[in-house]
């Protein structure tokens, strides 16, 4: 794996997935208290993976974090997960909404990438 970006004894490589949050969820995200992702598709990939988590239109990761899974919810899955997805209103995607579950989640003094155009879920590298 190329290296680019090393700082503060942290890298994220050319290879490195970085997983674009809005900012309101990766809050809770970060402090521990939301542990699953909502998301309208898989992310099979991912599992077992760590990934590089970054507020949408910052360009600054701030977090990292381990996928353990991912569930697509039925209507009864999606209210019992409630305390982990902390989504208030119905399934946004329907049959489609998955949870992408979250773990080992730390909080990183914040890394400078650059945001590629058109990376709206996930980013490969730091730019």
């Amino acid at each position: 794996m190329l290296l680019l970006y090393c700082c503060r004894g942290l890298t994220i490589g050319s290879e490195d997935s970085i997983l674009v949050i809005k900012p309101e969820w990766l809050e809770p995200i970060l402090n521990g208290d939301k542990t699953a992702e909502i998301r309208s598709s898989a992310c099979k990939s991912k599992v077992g993976k760590r990934i590089w988590l970054c507020a949408s239109r910052s360009g600054l990761v701030t977090g990292k974090a381990r996928v353990t899974g991912c569930e697509k919810l039925t209507e009864s899955a999606w209210k019992s997960m409630y305390p982990r997805h902390l989504v208030r209103h119905h399934r946004p995607y329907g049959g489609r909404t998955h949870a992408w579950l979250l773990a080992d989640v730390e909080r990183v003094a914040g890394i400078r990438i650059v945001r590629k155009e058109g990376a709206v879920i996930w980013q490969i590298g730091p730019g």
